[in-house]
């Protein structure tokens, strides 16, 4: 290898470390607690981390915390139709989970999308939120949360009657894409 090529290599390996430090500044860190309503604090175990996330009942209130804050979210009130919000929208896929989202920030803030949901169908498909809610209002709208503030509003899937079938979820994901909980629509 000549003297410049070595430079090269040099510059390649320092941008590349570079790269993964600024990266791992992009990392999720959610961590989801017992249920709102039993009270708990503590943070899941190292086993159940391994797992995965915890899926939860449809109305259940989920304690999740990042490293800017703590806040509960619930998902509930989850059905299948084939009727829009509103006559605009159509639905691409033949109809809509929609479903009713609540967020409150306890502590700290959070940030709040409709895109942070996917549906998760029995098969394992994917079915990402529709940003317009599918013209059901109030649609759950995107922004940031401080300490006391809360949200509600509504978001659907365009997606077909069996995404949305026995063993389907509702996952809530981190804005990276981890998921940090769903809830069970069976």
């Amino acid at each position: 290898m000549t003297t410049l090529n070595k430079s090269v290599v040099r510059t390649a390996v320092a941008a590349a470390g570079l790269s993964l430090v600024a990266l791992s500044g992009c990392t999720s860190t959610h961590t989801t607690t017992s249920p709102a309503s039993l009270a708990s604090t503590s943070s899941t175990s190292a086993a159940a981390s391994a797992m995965g996330p915890q899926t939860y009942k449809i109305g259940t209130s989920v304690q999740v915390k990042n490293d800017q804050g703590q806040y509960t979210e619930t998902v509930s009130q989850a059905h299948y139709t084939t009727q829009s919000g509103n006559s605009v929208f159509t639905a691409q896929h033949g109809g809509w989970l929609v479903a009713t989202v609540d967020i409150s920030v306890t502590s700290g803030k959070t940030s709040f999308n409709p895109l942070y949901f996917t549906l998760i169908a029995p098969d394992g498909s994917r079915w990402d939120a529709d940003a317009t809610a599918g013209g059901y209002t109030p649609a759950l709208a995107s922004g940031e949360l401080n300490a006391g503030d809360k949200t509600h509003g509504y978001i659907a899937f365009d997606s077909p009657s069996t995404a949305s079938g026995s063993g389907a979820k509702i996952a809530a994901t981190a804005p990276l894409g981890d998921v940090i909980a769903s809830w069970s629509l069976s």
